[in-house]
């Protein structure tokens, strides 16, 4: 579940800045780690509303000899109400139906987006049961065929893990 990051209110802002980013984004990196795993990505981001957007990205872990494992996100943000470029995520339709805590101390996340210039930042934090926390960053920079993408995650002060891949635009 999303949690907000503080200014929640949305007022009205200038999201011409946005559209570039607008578009669905394909391809694969490796993975460092003690193996090899070759990942194919996907991200689209889409307007939402007047002046937010809807990130949505999937990431399929191929191991061999394994089935294979997809894990996908989606958020959508809203701008903060002081109208420079950041957005906080609004939480999802369904944790509100089904009464889920939209606290990131009650195990939510807090998520938030920058944008300047041809890079989207965005973050979220999670809080761990044992008091501790996970940032994971990822930095979508636009290029001439599509998207450079930068994923760090951080656990309690220590880097676990850096992906890095060029996307390329398959619609837009």
């Amino acid at each position: 579940v999303i949690g907000a990051v503080a200014g929640v209110g949305s007022a009205r802002a200038d999201s011409s800045h946005l559209k570039p980013f607008f578009g669905t984004y394909v391809g694969e990196s490796l993975m460092p780690s003690v193996e090899m795993l070759p990942r194919d990505l996907r991200v689209s981001i889409r307007p939402a509303g007047e002046d937010g957007f809807v990130v949505e990205w999937q990431t399929t872990l191929f191991k061999f000899g394994e089935t294979q494992r997809r894990n996908s996100q989606f958020l959508e943000f809203r701008p903060n109400k002081d109208g420079r470029p950041m957005y906080r995520a609004v939480p999802p339709d369904a944790a509100a139906a089904t009464g889920a805590s939209e606290s990131a101390l009650d195990g939510g996340s807090l998520a938030w987006a920058h944008v300047q210039g041809r890079v989207m930042r965005v973050h979220l934090l999670s809080f761990l049961e044992d008091g501790g926390y996970v940032l994971q960053s990822y930095d979508r920079t636009l290029t001439g065929a599509g998207m450079s993408l930068s994923f760090t995650r951080v656990r309690d002060g220590t880097v676990e893990q850096r992906l890095r891949a060029e996307l390329r635009r398959v619609d837009g």
